[in-house]
């Protein structure tokens, strides 16, 4: 998808999805920066709020459609460990219980071990959406 073809799109979405999409674009500048530059201070947070019942399933759809697509837009990388603290800023800033999980799995074909991160918040991937069977859980946050 083409940055042309997705704003000829854009007359099509939700206001919130706008909001969420300028944010997180935005965001994704200081998550890539932070990710990049300063390792150290870009640690995962786990969810420290009060029990969050969400009452729209459509606010984290909104916010899992938001950091999918900002992930196909923007030039630099923004691969899973960069969506997936995109995810959590949205959480802490909306007060949405969130899990944080960081899984591996070896990939047989290239004999690797590869390593992939994902946010879910009430049952809903809201980053790195995968097949949760195939990796062993490393840490939960």
């Amino acid at each position: 998808m083409t940055f042309l073809n997705f704003l000829a799109k854009f007359r099509r979405i939700s206001f919130r999805r706008v909001i969420f999409l300028i944010l997180s674009s935005i965001l994704s500048i200081y998550v890539y920066i932070l990710m990049k530059f300063f390792r150290r201070k870009s640690h995962f947070v786990s969810s420290n709020t009060k029990e969050f019942k969400v009452s729209e399933l459509s606010l984290l759809q909104d916010i899992q459609w938001t950091v999918k697509n900002v992930s196909r837009i923007i030039p630099w990388e923004f691969v899973c460990r960069h969506q997936a603290y995109l995810a959590t800023i949205f959480c802490r800033v909306l007060n949405i219980k969130y899990k944080i999980v960081v899984g591996t799995k070896v990939n047989r074909e290239k004999q690797i071990v590869e390593g992939h991160v994902w946010t879910i918040a009430d049952g809903v991937f809201l980053s790195g959406a995968c097949n949760v069977n195939e990796y062993t859980v490393i840490q939960t946050l």
